[in-house]
């Protein structure tokens, strides 16, 4: 029996006393309060699909104490005398009832917001949810950046669920139309057997009444203890609502997918074209472009291969069956696939909206399953909440091809309600297909699928759906896939590349896939267009083919530290969910200084009061940056360009604002940073102020701070390459299971880099007796650099010969000619304008001599302006940007032999 991933056992709720026959307050945590209210019968204990655990802790501060006296302003300004009465109270909340009104309000020591307005109603959206920072929605279907091209509706106002987060740190969580599990029986430790028992149902279904409302206050304001937002959804939200899994390790790899009836002879042409060693799969227009290069280019692993729906017979919409004029021989094409040191794992399109057909393959096995309540030749009916369809689907229909060799599921459900359930499945197909991937593979259990709302999390990986091919829809992915951190939604997958219409344009297709290599899940896909296709080759450019290469080699190369995350911290996360200083001083029970001096955010920035010592700070600024966003934790920030080049400057350009709490640096490193011994000394880039970066098209904005460690892995040569970055100053610890390897920054400074090896090591030239089961290096600050072992490991299934190559970066000695790197960055980005080449020289000579000034802007200012000498304003902006930050304004263009600089 598998292992539910809802966490923890489901002991039987212990609500406290209601408060009234109307309203029920049940306190789950200090930082999270249920309140319910309508008919006493309307009181729910059973599970939703949201809130799995409800058990409260019985406190008895949920009892009625006495009233409270207070003024308050109205809107208009007046002083107006409140009472209410207090029906509950912990440290970090407070639930209220405001005089004969029966108004309930929740207030914290940061907002204050009302529940209900009255004894039935809930309040409106706009007070239920002020300041919330918004959530996800199920699908981007048909959207043009924010706008559906097909209602005209901005999906931000249509679409989109509120979040988990708040800007005054108090969020409502409105779960009265979360589906509710009835009559099932839970095992020990999480172990599931809901999967034939039990019934998922609508309440309004359960009570034979009006469902009633159903609201949870979320106190999430940082403090010293739980000084970030993912801390504090782990220690309080997420064991009521179950924690996020893990899923498996090759999900973080390169994933194809394309609408297209290939054969089974093309899709291993195409795994082999990527992996460099195979010839032009046939009848594909897109695929059979000749290669860009004469020379062989570098070789891409594929992980995962997703087959739409022509894999199963034609000409229908839901099918179960092979289409065996594709696949002739299905076991043994999945068998090749899954074959040699880089299997590849294989994903199936399902539509099963319309059934089981009587011509599908496991028809009969299927009906039998269902004791034949079926007549002989009558399809039977998709209907996901009943036990005895399960059993016929899962059993009889998917197992059969999980034994060919079929990895996972991708349920791609379109049709909204289901007339047999009366409510839209996508709830149950997630759970349920979810729970019987646990069963076959109880170790790397995941599913395809798109968002069911809340409580969607313990559910990965997600589908976003058909974007438009378009600048626009990039640049709102960032923003949505960070955003979705606000619900647990941690593994979106995006069509990189866009799905269908607009224009095909490699520039376009290289910044989506340099998005996907920093995104949760890198998965190409387009619809069927034989103009259309996701390979690097199927631009018929050079650049465009190396620089997709050596991103998606990148990509796979950093799957070891995708993996190593922790399940509750997200992939990319918005930059208000990590603090950007800590406050240091009380002054009458107030705090009103930051970590350093030179800090200017203030807790009046972010709208929040602080409480202590110690607490976390989040400015204005930090919720105004939705392109930006961190990367597997506080330590990486990933500002990807998302515009097209400027036709002026020949340079893309995005704007950065890192955060003050730690030194950080532009990732990669330059080739004239890296040093032959000791620590490598890099300039921090500018933080806490807002400055524009540009680059080309192998230009990628990354930036390590201080604490960062940056784990790859990647096979060249025969051999497998481990690099490892630490920038020092901060500590921290990452564990690599896939390595085998402990690595830490620790000290006092964190001015010492520790890597522990768990597996067998042998160093080159050694002789066996020489091996040793655990191998600890520590490196200090006095002789750190870029060090390179050569070894044999063997923390695979395979023994091999590895480089180990690690670069400790260190930030707190600066050593810079800033003269000369203002002078050398202004003449490259001349050398990249579109402009007469005298007035460059012009430009540069002018420049040269005003320069010495460099004290006082005004000359160059005056000199970098728009139309003086012909210049552009996007070029007088950039060269402006580049005397006052130098080669920091410029992003260095990834280049794999550089980054992984061992021969």
């Amino acid at each position: 029996m598998g292992r539910s991933n809802l966490g923890g056992r489901r002991d039987a709720p212990k609500h406290p006393p209601a408060v009234n026959q109307y309203i029920r307050v049940t306190v789950l945590n200090a930082r999270l309060v249920r309140v319910e209210a309508g008919a006493q019968r309307s009181f729910i204990d059973a599970p939703s699909f949201a809130f799995w655990r409800r058990d409260g802790t019985g406190n008895t501060s949920t009892q009625p104490v006495t009233c409270q006296r207070w003024t308050q302003e109205d809107d208009g300004g007046r002083a107006v005398a409140r009472e209410e009465r207090v029906l509950c109270e912990t440290s970090f909340l407070r639930i209220t009832e405001q005089g004969a009104s029966h108004r309930i309000w929740v207030s914290s020591e940061n907002g204050r917001k009302l529940l209900l307005d009255g004894e039935w109603q809930r309040a409106p959206p706009y007070r239920l949810h002020a300041q919330n920072e918004g959530g996800t929605c199920q699908t981007l279907d048909g959207c043009d950046g924010w706008m559906n091209v097909h209602t005209g509706e901005d999906i931000r106002q249509s679409q989109m669920q509120p979040g988990w987060y708040a800007r005054d740190g108090l969020c409502i969580i409105d779960d009265s139309d979360s589906l509710v599990y009835v009559n099932g029986s839970t095992g020990r430790d999480g172990e599931d057997d809901v999967f034939y028992a039990g019934r998922w149902m609508r309440r309004e279904q359960l009570l034979g009444a009006p469902p009633g409302i159903d609201l949870y206050a979320f106190e999430h304001t940082p403090d010293a203890t739980h000084a970030n937002f993912a801390d504090l959804l782990r220690e309080f939200l997420f064991p009521h609502m179950g924690q996020p899994p893990k899923p498996p390790s090759f999900v973080f790899g390169i994933w194809y997918s394309r609408y297209w009836a290939y054969h089974a002879s093309q899709s291993q042409a195409l795994v082999r074209r990527f992996r460099g060693d195979g010839d032009d799969a046939e009848d594909d227009p897109a695929t059979k472009l000749p290669s860009t290069s004469s020379t062989p280019l570098p070789p891409v692993p594929l992980s995962v291969l997703v087959l739409d729906m022509d894999w199963h017979q034609p000409d229908q919409w839901t099918g179960f069956s092979w289409n065996r004029d594709l696949f002739p021989d299905p076991p043994a094409f999945l068998s090749w696939l899954h074959a040699g040191p880089q299997p590849v794992r294989v994903t199936l399109n399902l539509h099963p909206a319309d059934g089981i057909a009587p011509e599908e393959d496991r028809y009969d096995a299927a009906r039998a399953e269902m004791s034949e309540r079926v007549p002989p030749g009558q399809r039977i009916a998709f209907h996901i909440s009943d036990a005895a369809f399960r059993r016929a689907y899962f059993r009889q229909v998917l197992h059969p091809l999980e034994r060919q060799g079929v990895d996972f599921w991708w349920i791609d459900w379109q049709q909204g309600e289901s007339a047999a359930d009366g409510f839209d499945p996508m709830p149950l197909l997630n759970h349920y297909h979810y729970v019987w991937s646990q069963r076959v593979s109880p170790d790397r259990a995941v599913i395809f699928s798109r968002w069911p709302g809340a409580g969607g999390h313990r559910y990965p990986i997600g589908f976003s759906g058909d974007t438009v091919v378009s600048w626009s829809s990039l640049q709102v992915q960032p923003q949505f896939t960070a955003q979705a951190a606000n619900v647990g939604c941690f593994y979106w997958s995006h069509d990189i590349g866009g799905h269908y219409g607009g224009i095909e344009d490699g520039e376009l297709y290289t910044r989506w896939v340099q998005f996907g290599c920093w995104s949760p899940i890198l998965r190409l896909h387009c619809s069927k267009n034989a103009f259309m296709s996701r390979e690097p080759w199927a631009y018929a450019s050079l650049e465009v083919e190396c620089t997709a290469r050596q991103v998606m080699r990148l990509r796979a190369a950093l799957m070891p530290f995708l993996d190593a995350l922790e399940p509750h911290r997200p992939i990319c996360a918005p930059m208000y969910h990590y603090p950007w200083a800590v406050s240091r001083r009380v002054v009458d029970g107030r705090i009103t200084g930051q970590d350093t001096a030179e800090d200017n955010v203030g807790e009046r920035d972010s709208g929040r009061r602080a409480v202590g010592a110690g607490a976390p700070i989040l400015p204005f600024i930090a919720f105004q940056l939705p392109n930006q966003y961190y990367f597997g934790g506080p330590h990486i920030i990933a500002a990807p360009f998302v515009t097209p080049t400027d036709a002026t400057t020949q340079l893309a350009a995005v704007s950065v604002h890192l955060p003050p709490c730690r030194k950080w640096i532009a990732w990669p490193l330059r080739s004239a940073q890296h040093s032959a011994g000791g620590p490598m000394r890099v300039a921090a880039v500018p933080s806490n102020t807002t400055w524009r970066r540009y680059g080309a098209l192998a230009s990628m904005n990354v930036f390590l701070g201080e604490g960062a460690i940056l784990p790859r892995e990647l096979p060249r040569r025969g051999r497998s390459v481990v690099d490892i970055v630490a920038v020092l100053g901060q500590p921290n610890t990452l564990q690599v299971p896939l390595l085998g390897m402990q690595l830490a920054v620790e000290g006092p400074r964190g001015d010492v880099f520790r890597l522990q090896y768990s597996g067998t090591l042998t160093p080159v030239g050694n002789s066996a007796s020489d091996t040793e089961r655990s191998v600890r290096v520590t490196v200090c600050q006095s002789d750190v650099g870029g060090r390179t072992w050569c070894f044999r490991a063997d923390h695979r299934d395979d023994t091999r010969r590895a480089v180990l190559q690690f670069t400790a970066i260190d930030l707190t000695t600066v050593s810079v000619d800033a003269a000369a790197d203002r002078r050398a960055t202004v003449a490259l980005f001349l050398r990249r304008f579109r402009l007469p080449s005298e007035h460059k020289q012009t430009l540069y000579d002018a420049y040269l001599e005003r320069e010495a000034s460099a004290v006082d802007v005004a000359p160059v200012r005056e000199l970098f302006r728009d139309g003086h000498c012909g210049l552009s304003a996007s070029q007088a902006e950039a060269l402006r940007n580049a005397h006052q930050h130098g080669m920091h304004a410029y992003a260095t263009p990834y280049e794999e032999e550089d980054s992984l600089s061992v021969s």
